[in-house]
């Protein structure tokens, strides 16, 4: 029951912040983050999400090639890890699926820059999960 109540609330967030990605990434793009975080990625359906929005409807879908969107999916749990990164395989998504701790930014911060050169400054960072 969490899960659908979970996705039908998704849904609904989606339609929302849409409006809001597609602002940010049609700003010129030096005043764009260079990609986004998505913490407590669940199963990856807000990176998918997101990644459509910013491909089809955005002035930065226009310019990956120039300029690559970092994505990365977050979470403590390693089994949504592993939904979430055979998802994005399944859609064709290039992305980062780490395990991390919403409660320390600091060790997040410290990953990412160390194992893949991203700096979690640069990143738009997501919180979809819904919390009890």
């Amino acid at each position: 029951m969490n899960v659908r109540g979970s996705g039908g609330a998704h849904s609904t967030y989606f339609k929302v912040i849409d409006q809001v990605i597609i602002k940010l990434f049609n700003k010129p793009i030096d005043e764009q983050p260079k990609g986004i975080l998505d913490m407590g990625c669940g199963n990856g359906a807000f990176i998918q999400h997101i990644f459509d929005v910013i491909e089809h409807q955005t002035l930065r879908g226009n310019q990956l090639e120039e300029h690559p969107l970092l994505l990365v999916g977050a979470d403590f749990n390693k089994a949504a890890l592993k939904v979430t990164r055979a998802n994005l395989i399944k859609a064709d998504i290039w992305a980062k699926v780490i395990w991390g701790d919403i409660g320390r930014p600091d060790l997040l911060a410290k990953d990412l820059r160390e194992d893949y050169n991203i700096e979690l400054k640069d990143l738009l960072n997501v919180r979809t999960f819904l919390g009890s």
